[in-house]
């Protein structure tokens, strides 16, 4: 950064005196781009300090203005006296140690920190204060009842009016004597029960122990089955024994 003053390090052209919020404007531009730890540039430790320093002079305007004045008088020393050098001066005394470049920068975002919270909560408090009366509009607006429409004004005109012959009506009722309870139906006789069903007879192989429904499944059975005839084997092998 071969810049021969603060303002060109900080990317402003003219030496005159700036605003604060475009001197952090511009350090917070150049500083996310030069910073050691986001760049790995051979010069850009160097570049840093140098902007770190720009800043640290011009963020106060006593600093700023102090700045200026040097620089401008320098200026106008060299054009009257043409080519010959300017007078030797004595390093002013530091008053205390300096902040690092590093120390700067971390001091620029704890105060970009402070602000943006400030602003944040000076956001919600205007919107807690410009919601608040249209809320209490709204609960207005539904505590108060609606005005009657035409129609309901005329709906009340006309029970208004019948109220009388209603009135004889309602009357009417409570002199009237009440109605006899109706008679219950005639009883019926009860009927008995129907008597339960006959079981189905059934129908038995007494040689294989087995049931049928009919007759002719059992005759079926003892002509044609295999287990009855091995059955009547059986019983005859007995027999001659």
């Amino acid at each position: 950064m071969l810049c021969r003053h603060h303002f060109a390090v900080l990317g402003l052209e003219r030496i005159e005196f700036t605003e604060l919020s475009v001197i952090r404007r511009q350090y917070k531009q150049l500083a996310r781009l030069v910073h050691p730890d986001k760049n790995n540039h051979a010069q850009a430790e160097d570049a840093f300090k140098k902007l770190s320093l720009a800043y640290d002079c011009l963020s106060d305007d006593a600093s700023q203005a102090q700045y200026i004045a040097t620089i401008t008088g320098n200026k106008k020393r060299r054009r009257n006296h043409g080519q010959e050098p300017p007078p030797k001066r004595q390093a002013p005394v530091p008053t205390g140690r300096q902040r690092t470049p590093e120390e700067i920068y971390q001091a620029f975002v704890a105060e970009e920190e402070r602000q943006a919270e400030l602003e944040f909560q000076k956001r919600g408090f205007e919107r807690v204060f410009i919601a608040s009366p249209k809320r209490s509009d709204r609960k207005k607006r539904a505590d108060t009842p609606p005005a009657p429409t035409p129609e309901d004004l005329q709906r009340e005109a006309l029970l208004a009016t019948d109220l009388e012959s209603k009135r004889g009506g309602w009357a009417a009722f409570k002199t009237a004597k009440p109605a006899a309870p109706p008679s219950p139906p005639p009883s019926t006789p009860l009927s008995a029960p129907p008597a339960p069903a006959a079981p189905a007879p059934t129908f038995h192989c007494l040689l294989c122990r087995r049931k049928f429904k009919s007759a002719d499944v059992l005759a079926r059975h003892e002509a044609l089955s295999d287990l009855h005839k091995a059955n009547l084997a059986k019983q005859a092998d007995v027999a001659h024994i």
